[in-house]
């Protein structure tokens, strides 16, 4: 699995997504210049949400590994898995779950009632239930990828998706070997960071994922998927174009909009205004300073303090302990947008927290609720259901 996608794009937008309502059905209508890769169904909801407005806008990420859909082979279905086929190293080892909810406290539950197998394959650990062949999880490199010896023959790892599992060991050499494949995994990590930390120097604006804005004019919805993260200097250009795409709803004119965007220089002193001319028109963008770099939009605390009131603190609190916080709406997309990205901002200037672990529209059949924090905007409300 690609945890990083569209690695190498460059200027103000990698694709331009239009989509139609009409009769309560909805569809792509364009895709320039191709099509993203990721799941129609996915994209959809967030290009054009169930409960937008007739005139709103939405953003989410791609890219990420927690916003992609949960797909058969993370639910845990029969899989013919045999060592000797593979060729690689294995070990019988016992696995754990952190159960985090435990009248006791936290601690931690075996998974399954025998022992495991771990495949040491040469870019992953698949963890194995040999009784019915089944995948429990998979470890591969990222960036947090670390191992804690809890006590002898016993440590915990974090999973790129962000799962907690426990590992006990039943000999030293079975223990040494999973640490050598570590470290291997773990040096690899260490390169991309190096590789990351000299492309993050391009500009403060560009990031290592897609940022999507999509705005919503009546039964239209046009969306920008962008390297660039603080994509609020483009809502008003977007919103003034889409009535143009609306008269022509052609690749044509969704050419002249994707070019008319990849020819903005994107300022480095900040306050700037760049222009832009497009069908004759011209248009300015205004860039502000950011107060934190992984920021997406301006933080809307008078709707958050408004709606929540005295109950802003508690999810002033629940962000800063880094617990889990869902909002569920369904009057507008950009209500539950703004209560995500304000929300995050609230513990400004601490850096990460809206990139890694914020979810301005997202839904639940995807992998960020096996994350350990987060903050997400859905519309379901069966999520109210869900254990986590």
């Amino acid at each position: 699995e690609i945890i990083i996608l569209f690695a190498g794009m460059s200027g103000a937008v990698s694709y331009l997504l239009t989509a139609r309502r009409e009769s309560d059905k909805t569809q792509f209508e364009l895709q320039y210049p191709s099509t993203t890769g990721e799941s129609d169904e996915l994209l959809l909801e967030r290009v054009f949400p169930t409960v937008a407005a007739a005139d709103d806008w939405s953003v989410f990420h791609l890219g990420r590994r927690l916003e992609m859909e949960i797909t058969k082979r993370s639910k845990r279905i029969p899989t013919a898995v045999d060592p000797q086929e593979l060729e690689v190293k294995s070990i019988e080892l016992y696995v754990y779950e952190l159960n985090e909810e435990s009248e006791n406290g936290p601690e931690w539950e075996m998974v399954g009632e025998d022992l495991m197998v771990a495949l040491l394959e040469p870019n992953t650990i698949q963890l194995i239930d040999d009784s019915d062949q089944t995948e429990i999880a998979s470890i591969a490199p990222h960036f947090d990828l670390e191992f804690t010896e809890l006590e002898a023959g016993f440590g915990c790892v974090l999973t790129d998706s962000g799962l907690v599992l426990g590992l006990r060991f039943q000999n030293e050499d079975d223990e040494m070997l999973f640490m050598l494949k570590l470290e291997e995994m773990c040096q690899k990590v260490e390169r991309s960071k190096q590789a990351k930390s000299a492309e993050s120097q391009i500009s403060r604006y560009i990031g290592s994922q897609l940022t999507c804005l999509s705005v919503i004019h009546g039964n239209v919805a046009l969306c920008m998927c962008s390297p660039i993260e603080f994509l609020y200097p483009f809502k008003a250009f977007l919103e003034s174009v889409i009535q143009i795409y609306e008269q022509d709803p052609t690749e044509e004119t969704l050419k002249t909009i994707f070019d008319a965007l990849n020819s903005i220089t994107i300022p480095t002193d900040l306050p700037a205004s760049v222009e832009v001319s497009i069908f004759d028109n011209p248009y300015s963008l205004y860039f502000s300073p950011v107060e934190v770099t992984d920021q997406v939009f301006p933080a809307n605390f008078p709707l958050l303090f408004g709606k929540f009131k005295g109950n802003t603190a508690a999810i002033y609190d629940c962000v800063i302990s880094e617990k889990r916080v869902v909002f569920v709406g369904s009057n507008s997309a950009q209500e539950i947008c703004d209560c995500v990205l304000s929300s995050g901002l609230l513990i400004a200037p601490v850096f990460g927290c809206i990139k890694e672990s914020s979810f301005p529209y997202t839904s639940t059949n995807c992998r960020f609720q096996q994350n350990l924090k987060y903050i997400a905007g859905v519309s379901e409300k069966n999520i109210i259901k869900e254990k986590q």
